[in-house]
């Protein structure tokens, strides 16, 4: 997921998270991060707040480096009240 994200394939990242489920492996808060930081140094913030509501709401709590790349992606493109 992270290579993908790297590379700006972030639609072919989000459809390997979403298969893993469909395959009985279940993500880990280091998948949704991955997509997660790609999605925001892309500034699609949208689609990096669905990810993380739906890490949420499969009671996988987010962890630093999640928090980090909301923060730092919200700050890189002057959004520094969304990121409080």
């Amino acid at each position: 997921i992270s290579g993908l994200c790297n590379r700006g394939k972030l639609s072919k990242a989000s459809v390997v998270l979403r298969d893993m489920a469909s395959r009985k492996i279940k993500p880990n808060v280091i998948s949704f991060t991955a997509l997660i930081d790609g999605y925001m140094k892309a500034g699609k913030f949208a689609e990096a707040e669905g990810v993380h509501k739906e890490m949420v709401k499969m009671s996988i709590d987010p962890n630093v480096f999640t928090y980090s790349s909301l923060i730092n992606g919200l700050c890189i493109y002057n959004r520094v009240d969304q990121a409080r």
